[in-house]
């Protein structure tokens, strides 16, 4: 494998991984599906589930991100 491509491919999967955590955080919210489109405030997300979505997310990429 090239070099590059491996810590490349790490970032991608990380982030595919954040996305669909969000998504699903986001849908909880919400109470069903979500139009990408729709603003997340509208979409059902507040200030509880902001802190749900960074704890799930400070325990996939492992490293505590800021309040």
């Amino acid at each position: 494998m090239a070099r590059g491509v491996l810590p490349t491919l790490k970032r991608s999967l990380q982030r595919r991984l954040q996305m669909h955590q969000l998504l699903g955080i986001v849908q909880q919210a919400a109470g069903g599906p979500v139009d990408a489109d729709v603003p997340l405030m509208e979409a059902g997300l507040n200030s509880m589930t902001a802190v749900e979505l960074r704890n799930a997310l400070q325990h996939t990429v492992g490293t505590v991100l800021p309040s």
